[in-house]
């Protein structure tokens, strides 16, 4: 179970054990415990110890809705429901992380929340388009490292999603 009482492995078979690393793994589309109601996924950001276990697990506050010109509209909301809660800052073995995941990265109070509560490093796995990703990512990035005075560690997705996105 997950620190959400959501069922998730209780164990990576692999990875984390075989090479002592912890793992920050963000983007899972999550059955919550309301999914029968709502039919809606939350968007994750689990962190992984060094013994493949869950020791947090995040769900994005805040969900892309966006028009781009020229590119079908992207509304997140439409199948997704937000998370409720910032996470507290996790200790790991290089410093206390803060979790959030792809369009968090627009909100500086969320990055600021974190330090305040002292998170050392910032992570936001992602899934930009390539056209916002253009743009705006790595100078968001920079934006959010500055501002914070945090080591920002942030992981993007590549190539198709589907036939529609890129």
């Amino acid at each position: 179970m997950s620190p959400r009482g959501v069922p998730v492995p209780s164990e990576c078979p692999c990875v984390p054990r075989e090479c002592d690393v912890w793992l920050s793994l963000g983007g899972f589309h999550e059955r919550g415990e309301d999914w029968d109601s709502t039919g809606r996924i939350y968007n994750c950001h689990l962190l992984l110890d060094n013994s493949g276990s869950v020791v947090a697990a995040y769900r994005k506050l805040h969900l892309f809705d966006a028009a781009l010109s020229g590119a079908p509209a992207l509304r997140e909301s439409s199948f997704t429901n937000p998370g409720r809660e910032l996470l507290p800052p996790v200790p790991t073995p290089v410093g206390k992380v803060g979790l959030a995941v792809c369009y968090d990265l627009r909100f500086p109070e969320l990055s600021q929340a974190l330090r305040g509560a002292g998170a050392q490093i910032l992570t936001f796995p992602s899934a930009f388009t390539v056209t916002t990703g253009a743009a705006h990512w790595e100078v968001l990035l920079r934006a959010r490292a500055i501002e914070s005075q945090c080591y920002v560690v942030a992981a993007a997705q590549t190539g198709r999603h589907n036939a529609a996105r890129a």
